[in-house]
């Protein structure tokens, strides 16, 4: 599993509604991927499961509520776990105990996963923090990119067939 790579990627505020009308927006902006965890909507029962996601919570940042560049697609269960924590604005350096912001970081540059224990781990603060927060190494995503291991292995070897036939 890969983290959706969100750099770049231009944002337009949308001139009317607000953001719960802008979900299916939100959805595709992430490339219908959790910012977080990067479950997939396919794999974590459709959109219905995933929420939008203020990356500067709206309870602490009230003027960022229905500005896009704030918003994320968050699973159910990392969105409840993230809730209004804010230790922090991030660091360029990642070295601060908070959420490294999603339009500015790739989060597979900062999270690592094990190909032996498909566990996440992180070098930078930042990282570690998101995962403790988010509990990255949750039985259900360890599970989640086991399977997804597997399936690439399994795509590479009826390539490596197709190939040879």
């Amino acid at each position: 599993m890969r983290w959706p790579i969100l750099l770049g990627k231009a944002r337009v505020q949308p001139a009317a509604g607000k953001w719960p009308d802008w979900k299916q927006d939100v959805a595709d902006h992430c490339g219908g991927r959790c910012v977080y965890c990067a479950i997939s909507e396919g794999r974590f029962g459709g959109i219905r499961n995933f929420h939008v996601e203020h990356f500067r919570p709206k309870g602490k940042f009230p003027s960022l509520e229905n500005d896009i560049a704030n918003l994320y697609l968050a699973c159910g269960i990392c969105n409840v776990l993230k809730g209004n924590d804010w230790p922090c604005e991030p660091a360029a350096d990642h070295s601060l105990a908070t959420y490294a912001d999603p339009a500015t970081t790739d989060y597979n540059t900062i999270l690592l996963v094990s190909a032996a224990t498909h566990e996440v781990s992180a070098s930078t603060l930042s990282g570690r923090y998101i995962i403790e927060r988010v509990l990255l190494n949750r039985a259900q995503l360890v599970l989640e990119r086991r399977m997804a291991a597997l399936l690439a292995g399994f795509e590479q070897f009826e390539t490596w067939v197709d190939s040879a036939l």
